[in-house]
């Protein structure tokens, strides 16, 4: 602490600009389109295709997209290709494809697309044929991905439901061989940035060979398991929504570990489909709508059929309620940004965004900070995937330091969040960027979310150097690079007072040093203390234990009550770490699990809890929230800690500004961050990024 509390009075003498804190409304009522979510219906209806009839938008655009546009943004396009049953696709049909995608495009939609050959029928065509016209698809596929949300296994049995069919099996062989080609042959030719939806859980099961849902560390990683989704077409239906969660044989025919396997899987790959309750049953389910779509992350679901349900949903005022949660609906809650900084400089951003919906983000899209003043615009990328920002009003903290383009003029300049269209053909289109729920943050004409506040760019180095050829110092640095920046690891606590604001002190734990930490040490307040094995040590993905009672210890002000939550890279159902209480385990509500479930004596448990000053452990004569695991091995990412009541003071020498001290107790080196301008303190010198000595 020594080292500490030399650099919190060298702090003191840096002139640094103040950050701007922005509190924002969210708007809980408004519906409105948002790109790859929400009511959707099948355009063109039951047609069947041919050379003289080749097209499925182009027929009904005019009066469709004057209807819809403005409302909704998906559309189910399905592709009857009965005629072709025994030849090749023509080039009629693979042009009216092409062109119909092209309407889409022009019109600010995308597709759910499937591919069938009867609706009438359960006649479809042979493996070869269906192998055929996969491959002849694939390239069209490829080159109309950007207007494809996802894509419907298809081309098996009437509709394309993998249920009654000619040619691969009857409907309790899910996944026969031949059934089994045609899902090779579409996860081939699905385009690879897309998610291919399967009508059965079963299905996938089936193929993989096992019955382990998608994991947090490979969703989106692009391997099989991580790209193949789900989709119901029997929404709310009994037997188990017609057999989507029935077993095959004598199997059950609503089986609740299939059901838990979808509520697992949606959280990273995407749900949809409709619904088929007609008559008398409507009226017994059409109330589940909305806790089902939450618990399986519905992002899309037509509005039309059945109009049993959809009916009673419009007059129930359900419907609206659906309209807004389907899918993601972000909101921004609070923004912490630098009112000031330089051209090549660093600015520390803080961000907490809300998703209200009920299910994430699927397909890839990248998040930018945007500067703009006038006609110039400079965008700035963030590292947060918003694939990642979990649904059902759970709050992500966005923490990150931008650096300023160096190329960047003197002005003021307007902030901005903007979420655009991954492919390069629709970034600019505004109608294909992310709204927030928000009042008054929405700007239509460029698809970007206003953050409300100003930054200042000013030329200049950080701290002027009265002396620029400084007299040698007597007593140099016998490191020969005494500047390196430490490259920090992503384990932090997050502190907040009461009234929401960011406390004076984050507390940040140590880089990335690969090295364990064998016995009880501080830094930068936070208390690590090993336990048997020295198994404790601070990697480049979170603080690594393996149940062997290791322990940090995170300062609270005394008497202080508020919620505690832990962010994790771990997701097995037996990790946890327990909050300690003068030195004894708490109760099983005291534990902060790996992985979020419902209940605490099960399982699973949740992933924050409220504490109370009775918690509170005194150690040292300095309190605490003391955590200790329980894991075969946890890797946590962070600590967040919300204060309801007490304040973290502000200490005699903690300068006005100080972000953030991230160090290493082994290569006795500190990053500190001041308003967004970054030192480096190594030893007991204090230095900037560019290598001068800080007096």
């Amino acid at each position: 602490m020594k080292r500490l509390t030399f650099l919190f009075t060298i702090c003191l003498l840096v002139l640094s600009a103040s950050a701007n804190v922005i509190t924002y409304t969210s708007d809980d009522q408004t519906i409105f389109p948002n790109p790859e979510r929400g009511f959707t219906d099948e355009l063109g209806g039951e047609t069947m295709l041919s050379d003289s009839k080749n097209h499925v938008v182009q027929p009904e655009a005019d009066w469709y997209f004057e209807e819809f546009g403005g409302k909704q943004t998906l559309t189910v396009l399905i592709y009857y290709l009965g005629n072709y049953r025994t030849k090749d696709l023509s080039d009629k049909i693979l042009q009216g494809f092409d062109e119909d995608m092209q309407i889409l495009r022009d019109n600010g939609f995308k597709c759910v697309l499937r591919f069938a050959y009867d609706w009438n029928s359960k006649n479809d065509a042979e493996l070869q044929w269906v192998k055929r016209h996969i491959e002849q698809l694939k390239p069209h596929l490829a080159a109309n991905s950007d207007v494809i949300y996802v894509m419907e296994t298809g081309f098996v049995g009437q509709w394309g439901e993998w249920y009654y069919s000619s040619n691969f099996g009857n409907e309790t062989q899910k996944l026969n061989n031949n059934r089994r080609q045609v899902l090779e042959a579409m996860l081939d030719a699905c385009p690879s940035n897309r998610f291919l939806l399967v009508r059965y859980p079963l299905i996938k099961l089936s193929y993989l060979g096992d019955e382990v849902p998608l994991s947090a560390e490979e969703a989106f990683s692009g391997s099989i398991r991580a790209r193949i989704g789900h989709h119901n077409d029997a929404f709310l239906a009994d037997w188990g929504n017609d057999g989507t969660y029935g077993r095959d044989g004598d199997g059950p025919d609503d089986d609740p570990i299939l059901r838990q396997y979808i509520a697992d899987e949606t959280m990273y790959v995407p749900n949809g489909g409709e619904t088929n309750v007609e008559g008398s049953l409507a009226s017994q389910v059409y109330k589940q709508a909305e806790s089902e779509m939450s618990k399986y992350h519905w992002s899309f679901c037509g509005y039309s059929y059945s109009r049993d349900v959809t009916d009673k949903w419009r007059s129930s005022g359900i419907y609206d309620n659906l309209d807004r949660k389907m899918g993601y609906r972000y909101q921004l809650t609070t923004a912490t940004i630098p009112s000031a900084a330089n051209p090549g400089g660093e600015a520390r951003v803080v961000l907490k965004i809300k998703n209200a919906g009920y299910a994430p983000l699927y397909n890839e899209r990248k998040v930018y900070i945007v500067l703009k003043n006038g006609n110039k615009s400079y965008s700035i990328p963030l590292q947060s995937d918003p694939r990642r920002w979990k649904p059902n009003g759970v709050v992500t903290m966005i923490d990150e330091t931008i650096t300023i383009p160096s190329d960047v003029p003197n002005g003021t300049y307007q902030l901005f969040l903007h979420l655009p269209d991954a492919a390069p053909s629709l970034a600019a289109d505004p109608r294909y960027s992310i709204r927030f729920a928000n009042v008054d943050v929405w700007d239509a004409s460029t698809g970007m979310n206003k953050l409300n506040t100003t930054m200042e760019i000013t030329g200049g180095t950080i701290i002027p150097d009265p002396d620029p050829e400084p007299e040698p110092d007597p007593d140099p640095d016998p490191d020969p690079d005494p500047t390196p920046e430490p490259t920090t690891g992503k384990y932090s606590v997050r502190t907040f007072n009461a009234d929401s604001t960011q406390s004076t002190w984050t507390f940040a734990g140590v880089v990335t040093s690969e090295q364990k930490i064998t016995e009880e040490v501080i830094d930068n307040d936070l208390l690590f203390k090993p336990g048997t094995g020295n198994t404790m040590k601070v990697l480049a993905d979170g603080l690594s234990t393996q149940k062997t009672q290791n322990s940090v210890y995170i300062p609270v002000p005394a008497s202080s009550a508020g919620t505690v939550s832990m962010e994790v890279f771990s997701t097995s159902d037996s990790r946890w770490f327990q909050l300690y209480i003068n030195g004894a385990e708490g109760t099983a509500q005291q534990r902060l699990w790996s992985k979020e479930g419902e209940g605490t004596d099960g399982k699973r448990g949740p992933r924050s809890f409220a504490f109370t000053a009775g918690d509170i452990t005194t150690y040292k004569e300095n309190t605490y929230l003391a955590f200790t695991d329980n894991t075969t091995e946890m890797k946590v990412s962070s600590f967040t800690i919300s204060l309801t009541s007490g304040t973290y003071a502000k200490g005699t020498n903690t300068p006005t500004g100080m972000d953030e001290i991230t160090g290493d107790p082994a290569l006795q080196t500190h990053k500190v961050i001041i308003d967004g301008h970054i030192f480096i303190l190594r030893g007991e010198k204090v230095y900037t990024l560019t290598g001068q000595e800080v007096k």
